[in-house]
């Protein structure tokens, strides 16, 4: 009864606060935000990578860790787990299970079941007749590795493919077709679904082959998603000695054609030896302020430049890490970077590492400051050749950024038709329903060149990305850059650097600066010396007159 008589809004109130007082002694605030993340991850699907191997025989490109890539696109956690090391019930609770049969193989039938109740399983190259006899489909065909085929057939489009490549055909007679590979003669299913399964002849990363990976992950895992496709512009390769009337004029183009675009900056150049940044050059400073009133943005690529046979997070020479004191120095001045655009009141948003070049260790240094990554992921610790190819944004699991690919390459005067090619690799690339392009256009290039591409693009429906719009996180322990729903917040303990705008090509770095005021210092000590001097010698004529 005594429930009853206590007014409703009241009781309201007093549940609020119950429920508050709980979680405040239960869950700590400084863990408030890995509790909701291990809320959120735990209501994620769960996806298992079955692998006969990481790597196909005589080749060297990680699949494994590729498809992990690819998969980071999706609302899914990710997991592998060897064949060999299966064991009963290793399957059970998997909502997707991507089986990877790069070699033939003997799967036990208790295997089979467990595959056989996942919401969907994917399954790549061979052993796919054993799953077939398990559940008892008709009609099944088994032609082993083919070639000779010149194209694939794809949501309407016609995609070339190297008539070299070798894949498994393999399909019963009521599966659907979704991908069929064509030789001019005939044609036979290249990707097909049933029941529960999805079946892809191939698993490769090279184009098309790729873009076909990617649209049938999306179409399957994505479910109803409407087709969105955009594009990430980039202006590459802005240091200190980049004219600054080239960038003002890119810029201009890019805001007169209402153009969202991104602008790589190394703030720091090495010249005759002697490292320059962009303090040095006030001219410059003052066109890349004013990028972000015209729709762009800035993205730090490293921090020093260099020759076009070295790299600053690699060694080259000999395809390898850095010496382990080398790439401390390195990554030490990520942090060096985004704080000397602070002092100049520059704030990037994302990174570019230089080359698409970096260690493992360097990932995990560069996670710490930025979110946002722009470029390839390179996959291998050893090669910065091996790199993967990615049609849409993803959460690089090896990266651990999310990353905008470039998957369009850039603007080359050498070809013949750098414009066709670049709208041609974006015509494929539109088979997947929620692609990302990404493509740079280099600073020095006459801005007329740019406009034909980006006419073409829009005429493919393609959006440009505003980066600035997105959400992100760049820190320092002296700055904080945040965004969300296009809203940013800076903090910054930097001083910025008072640049007179007008004294075009007046240095007036910190060190300069130091310079001007000792020799002020000096000259200053000079004329009260000799001051003093004239005062004693005055003090001794008169002297030896009164003596006199």
């Amino acid at each position: 009864m005594l429930f009853m008589t206590v007014p409703w809004k009241k009781l309201s109130m007093i549940l609020a606060s119950l429920l508050l007082f709980l979680i405040t002694v239960f869950v700590p605030t400084a863990q408030g935000d890995t509790a909701e993340n291990d809320l959120m991850s735990q209501l994620r699907p769960k996806a298992v990578i079955l692998y006969e191997s990481r790597i196909r025989f005589g080749e060297s490109f990680p699949l494994v860790s590729a498809l992990e890539e690819y998969l980071g696109h999706f609302n899914v956690q990710v997991e592998e787990l060897e064949r060999s090391k299966w064991t009963p019930g290793s399957l059970k609770g998997f909502d997707y299970i991507f089986y990877l049969g790069d070699n033939k193989a003997n799967l036990p039938k208790s295997m089979l079941s467990e595959m056989s109740k996942a919401r969907k399983l994917f399954w790549f190259e061979q052993n796919i007749q054993q799953y077939s006899n398990y559940k008892k489909w008709v009609g099944f065909q088994s032609l082993g590795q083919q070639s000779d085929f010149v194209s694939l057939h794809y949501r309407g489009e016609d995609l070339p493919i190297d008539p070299a490549a070798k894949f498994n055909v393999a399909y019963p007679a009521g599966a659907k077709n979704l991908v069929t590979a064509d030789n001019l003669q005939h044609t036979v299913p290249f990707v097909w679904k049933m029941d529960n399964v999805v079946y892809v002849s191939r698993l490769d990363f090279q184009t098309p082959l790729n873009l076909i990976l990617g649209g049938i992950l999306e179409d399957t895992l994505s479910g109803n998603l409407v087709e969105s496709r955009q594009v990430l512009l980039r202006i590459e390769d802005v240091q200190p000695l980049t004219p600054s009337a080239a960038v003002a004029k890119l810029i201009t183009t890019l805001a007169a054609a209402r153009v969202p675009f991104a602008l790589t900056v190394t703030p720091a150049v090495n010249v005759g030896g002697k490292t320059v940044t962009l303090a040095d050059y006030p001219q410059l400073v003052k066109v890349l302020k004013t990028a972000e009133a015209n729709g762009g943005c800035l993205i730090l690529k490293g921090y020093e430049a260099t020759n076009d046979n070295e790299l600053e997070y690699w060694n080259t020479a000999d395809d390898k890490p850095l010496a382990e004191d080398k790439e401390t120095l390195a990554l030490s001045k990520i942090r060096q970077g985004i704080e000397l655009l602070a002092g100049l009141d520059l704030y990037p948003l994302a990174f570019e590492v230089p080359g698409s070049a970096m260690s493992p260790r360097g990932y995990k240094t560069l996670a710490q400051n930025f979110t946002t990554l722009s470029g390839q992921v390179q996959l291998s610790d050893t090669s910065s050749s091996v790199s993967v190819n990615v049609p849409f944004t993803y959460q690089s699991k090896r990266a651990g950024m999310l990353v905008y690919p470039n998957n369009l390459g850039y603007y080359d005067p050498k070809l013949l038709d750098p414009t066709g090619t670049i709208l041609e690799q974006a015509r494929q690339l539109s088979v997947v329903s929620d692609c990302t392009a990404g493509l740079f256009f280099h600073s020095y290039l006459p801005p007329e060149k740019l406009l034909p591409i980006i006419k073409g693009l829009s005429q493919l429906k393609y959006r440009f990305v505003d980066l600035r719009t997105t959400t992100y996180r760049v820190t320092t322990p002296h700055v904080s850059i945040t965004s969300e729903n296009g809203h940013r917040r800076i903090k910054s303990d930097i001083p910025v650097i008072s640049i007179d705008q007008s004294l075009s090509g007046l240095r007036l770095s910190v060190r300069n600066w130091f310079y001007v005021l000792a020799s002020l210092l000096l000259i200053i000590l000079s004329l009260f010396l000799l001051i003093l001097s004239r005062i004693r010698r005055s003090k001794s004529i008169l002297y030896e007159k009164r003596r006199s």
